[in-house]
């Protein structure tokens, strides 16, 4: 360790300069190292926050498809219930709905069959079924037999 003064001042200075060793290529190859090893870490761990991410999605993907059907549910029940409303009007206005929404292969079912013989305060249903597949985007496609139900129940109105 050397001493050395400070050009501007004449007395030798309280700050003590160290001169690096000639060998200091260890450090730089530990530091290497480490840049290697954050590679590895990055090649372990980003698969699964992709992971993580892409599932994420499909889980939102999956949710919104049955949310969509039941509200497509509730828009029919709520046309089925009203006066003079036919089940095949209930049934048309529920598959545009789907049409509308983008879900494939998409059925409806309501019931009771004959609106003509129903009171009021009878029971209203109506049924929907969809595939996950072709109706999400990757994970539920993988089942072959994954089916979406919802089914909505209201009480036909009073008057009308």
């Amino acid at each position: 360790m050397t001493r050395k003064t400070v050009p501007w001042k004449s007395s030798p200075s309280p700050v003590i300069f160290l001169r690096m060793p000639k060998h200091s290529n260890r450090r730089r190859g530990a530091l290497y190292a480490r840049k290697g090893s954050a590679v590895a870490e990055c090649a372990i761990v980003l698969p699964i926050i992709f992971l993580l991410a892409f599932s994420t999605l499909e889980i939102c993907s999956a949710l919104f498809l049955r949310q969509t059907a039941t509200t497509i549910a509730y828009e029919g029940a709520r046309l089925g219930v009203r006066g003079k409303t036919a089940r095949q009007t209930v049934i048309d206005e529920c598959n545009s709905l789907l049409t509308a929404r983008g879900i494939v292969n998409g059925t409806v079912n309501v019931t009771p069959t004959d609106f003509s013989t129903i009171e009021e305060l009878d029971p209203v249903t109506v049924s929907i079924q969809a595939p996950y597949r072709g109706n999400t985007w990757f994970l539920w496609n993988l089942f072959q037999n994954g089916n979406l139900q919802v089914s909505v129940t209201m009480a036909r109105e009073y008057g009308n």
